[in-house]
């Protein structure tokens, strides 16, 4: 839309948008990732890098190398408007790193352009459950994450085309729902024309049978020997350990090539002796070893988090297992506190915690009621009838209003559940956001007392993105990264 026929309202809504991709992903996701953490931690300057080895191919053209230092956004912008590109690459190389660097340059183009489209980022993952036309998950989605916009607002946003979007995890949609997801997208792109960014692991893409109608590919190479070694002599810390050992280990030597676990081994392995490591061989051993070691690393780290409850190393596990369990299961990448009723499985479930948090809301509305009506009204009359007022009288009106109530406290609870209920059967989609917010505090205590969270889930939630293992962006949570999350989601609880 030209700019001179934009409201006001709308100009702002543009800029808040912008403001708010920016203060998530750009501060909240990329300023926070595991590299940058090593930096922090080891207090290094910002110069330590690895950088990626890329290779670009055209639709109508091979493959071909391009020079080192080339920004993505330099090759995003060739391709023109309605431009669309796909990342691949393997698990940990960069693909969400080099998205999200790629969103804060197009970010300052949009700033800078009023008539830019809008770069915003969101994980496939969360569209595997849902099957449905890839315009109606992204207002929903962008509702989700922004609760500032109307869903007529962003649906004006997708119609006239002011969104670019930026895609990431097509590989962590369910197999089964993954070639849907890319006859969606082509869909979405055919009928929308809107410039769009995927990204994807290689080997899951070189799978499927439906491929994506995009212009241009990005694939992003494994690190060279010379790059890892580059990386680790610029560290000052201790790696003499981890050095021999690599010089040695192929199946080490095998998991450096990614950024992710090279990372991952300066955090786990620097001034540790690394001998008691088990020989193998085999690369996915080794991951497994290194993802066990740099967990318990990261807890046994001091904490910084000074006068705030600790968590054993035991119940930290345990409490992330039962976290990634879920979000694995509803396809989240992302957690936000109000999602723990996604984790009801079933309808039967969900009806049985929902008929709980009747139960438990009309008991507390029953006690709220009988201490505000029972106690203080009938006290304060009390108080003043009591001298002309025989005492069995008194009592009398006390004992009624007590059981009036109770009465009335426990049928308003019981009646809100079956509210719940019925949205429930009857349009499950849009009872959502209610059945949320009636049943978050009854689930949330029962889930305590399971021992699947502890007392203050946020508290703890904190601690553990304090021990790099989760991040905490705005009033959400990831863990640092997608192979994390697998990793913990695979543990027995």
């Amino acid at each position: 839309m030209p700019l001179h026929r934009r409201t006001k309202q709308q100009l702002k809504n543009r800029q808040t948008l912008l403001t708010l991709v920016r203060e998530f992903w750009i501060k909240g996701v990329l300023a926070t990732s595991l590299h940058k953490q090593v930096l922090i931690k080891l207090g290094l300057e910002e110069s330590a890098d690895t950088a990626c080895n890329l290779e670009f191919a055209a639709a109508d053209e091979g493959q071909k190398p391009i020079p080192q230092g080339t920004q993505i956004i330099s090759i995003f912008e060739q391709l023109g408007e309605g431009e669309t590109l796909l990342i691949l690459g393997e698990p940990g190389a960069g693909k969400t790193t080099s998205l999200l660097q790629l969103t804060r340059d197009l970010l300052d183009c949009a700033e800078q352009d009023l008539e830019y489209p809008i770069p915003v980022v969101f994980n496939l993952s969360s569209w595997a459950g849902r099957k449905q036309k890839m315009n109606d998950w992204l207002v929903e989605e962008l509702q989700r994450m922004f609760l500032q916009f109307t869903p007529s607002t962003v649906r004006d946003w997708v119609k006239k085309q002011q969104l670019l979007l930026l895609l990431d995890g097509l590989d962590e949609v369910k197999a089964e729902h993954r070639e849907s997801c890319v006859a969606a997208l082509n869909d979405f792109q055919q009928n929308y024309a809107s410039g769009m960014v995927v990204c994807s692991s290689l080997k899951d893409y070189s799978t499927l049978s439906n491929r994506l109608k995009f212009h241009s590919t990005i694939y992003i190479k494994p690190l060279t020997p010379e790059q890892i070694n580059q990386y680790l002599n610029h560290i000052q810390a201790d790696l003499t350990e981890l050095k021999a050992l690599m010089a040695e280990d192929r199946a080490l030597q095998e998991l450096a090539k990614s950024p992710l676990m090279l990372n991952m081994m300066v955090l786990a392995y620097q001034g540790v002796a690394v001998q008691y490591l088990p020989k193998t061989t085999v690369v996915e051993e080794r991951r497994k070893q290194l993802f066990d070691d740099y967990i318990e690393r990261m807890l046994d780290h001091p904490t910084r988090m000074k006068g705030k409850q600790q968590y054993s190393p035991a119940q930290t596990k345990y409490w992330l297992t039962y976290l990634a369990q879920r979000m694995v299961e509803n396809s989240q990448t992302i957690f936000f506190i109000e999602d723990m009723h996604l984790w009801l499985q079933g309808k039967g479930k969900r009806m049985r915690y929902l008929l709980g948090g009747a139960v438990l809301t009309g008991l507390s509305l029953a006690l709220g009621t009988w201490l505000l009506y029972g106690l203080l009204i009938n006290g304060l009359i009390g108080g003043l009838l009591i001298n002309g007022m025989p005492i069995g009288v008194l009592i009398n009106g006390l004992l009624y209003w007590l059981m009036k109530a109770l009465i009335n406290g426990f049928l308003c609870g019981l009646s809100l559940g079956l509210m719940a209920l019925i949205a429930q059967l009857i349009a499950p989609s849009s009872s959502i956001k209610f059945e949320q917010a009636f049943i978050q505090n009854p689930y949330r205590l029962m889930l305590y007392r399971n021992g699947y969270i502890p007392w203050n889930y946020l508290r703890f939630l904190d601690y553990a993105a304090e021990r790099i293992l989760l991040k905490n962006v705005g009033n959400s949570y990831l863990f640092i990264h997608r192979l994390l999350l697998e990793h913990f989601a695979q543990r027995r609880i």
